[in-house]
């Protein structure tokens, strides 16, 4: 199985295939990964995180020890289906090349 995390932002991929895992450069003018695949991934990852979320033993402290809230707004989990749209759709337009700006990180 092969996949790949790209970070744009500081231009590295986290890849992972036969040869195993190893980070790479990502040349700037690549083009974006297949979107729709990994928007279905996402769905995917917010309904199970929904699943398996039992809000009575919810333990905020807890949860910011472990991932403080300035990466929130960059977790899928995290994220309401109005924002994950919204991001979505940021995220193909500036694959397009329609962008004016750096996408918000």
């Amino acid at each position: 199985m092969q996949w790949a995390i790209v970070d744009r932002h500081r231009g590295y991929a986290l890849v992972h295939d036969a040869a195993g895992r190893r980070f790479a450069p990502v040349p700037a003018d690549a083009s974006a990964p297949r979107a729709e695949e990994g928007y279905a991934f996402q769905r995917m990852w917010q309904t199970y995180f929904r699943a398996v979320t039992i809000p009575e033993r919810s333990n905020p402290r807890l949860q910011l020890q472990h991932v403080p809230r300035r990466y929130w707004p960059s977790l899928t989990e995290m994220q309401s289906e109005t924002e994950a749209t919204r991001t979505r759709a940021k995220t193909r337009t500036w694959a397009k090349g329609e962008h004016t700006r750096e996408p918000d990180a």
